[in-house]
């Protein structure tokens, strides 16, 4: 059998998982908490047994993942975050968990709030992935739309952390919808002077390995400055502010949780 018990028998198996579990819920210090682990972890067992509802037990480890890594931390994170502006999220306690993030990391203040309706989730997702899970010293990068190297007011306190490298793929066909790059940060970043890459060529179809991919395209290398006033009410009218807010079907991820 498969499934939770893997490659050992079932009686054996569901033994060794059992103790497993409870030796570890027993350092929980939540009143209800372990108790109510050990209900689920129950019922997953029974499920599982019966070949119903094994979902479960995919579900529940994506669960504990965040929790895992937060803890242990990792050297290098690599995504694709969702490419979803926050005026078009319809779920108000998504939209809440955004809100709360985006002061907590300074991507907006208080004074700004008139352009959270503008904002992009993206941003959030990078600098909560890199304040949770990545190591010191480590290194991220993720696939953004391009609008991140561009001037606009809700993107000025996140660009203002600095990049360490990017990656232009507006010259790339086909690709996504809208033009992209890739955002590397390793250390401290900066806002000037720094190694961009713009890479150009059709490719014959889309999700192409790197190895084929690379027969393909060029690339040209040169040095880049972000664009940025000291603050972002330096800004002209908005009028004159390119449109940042980013969507992409194929890019939209599951909402972020309070552990995601």
């Amino acid at each position: 059998q498969r499934g939770l018990w893997g490659t050992c028998g079932p009686r054996e198996a569901a033994e060794k998982a059992t103790k497993a579990v409870y030796a570890r819920l027993e350092k929980l210090t939540a009143d209800k908490e372990p108790f109510w682990w050990k209900q689920n972890f129950k019922l997953l067992m029974r499920l599982d047994k019966q070949r119903r509802n094994t979902i479960w037990a995919y579900i529940l480890k994506n669960a504990y993942r965040p929790e895992f890594l937060r803890r242990e931390k990792v050297d290098y994170i690599a995504g694709n975050p969702p490419w979803l502006g926050y005026a078009f999220i319809k779920d108000e306690s998504y939209q809440k968990r955004i809100k709360e993030l985006t002061f907590a990391y300074g991507l907006l203040t208080k004074d700004e709030g008139k352009l959270f309706t503008r904002m992009d989730v993206w941003s959030v997702f990078f600098v909560h992935c890199e304040t949770e899970f990545l190591r010191e010293g480590g290194q991220i990068g993720f696939v953004l739309p391009k609008s991140v190297m561009l001037p606009a007011k809700q993107h000025v306190r996140f660009q203002q952390r600095g990049f360490t490298e990017l990656h232009d793929f507006s010259g790339v066909t086909p690709l996504f919808n809208i033009r992209s790059c890739l955002v590397l940060r390793h250390g401290k970043g900066k806002i000037s002077d720094l190694p961009l890459t713009e890479w150009h060529g059709e490719l014959p179809r889309k999700n192409m390995n790197l190895r084929d991919a690379s027969q393909i395209l060029k690339s040209e290398s040169r040095k880049f400055d972000l664009w940025l006033p000291e603050t972002a009410k330096a800004f002209p009218g908005t009028n004159a502010i390119p449109s940042a807010t980013a969507r992409d079907s194929s890019a939209v991820a599951s909402t972020l949780g309070s552990s995601s």
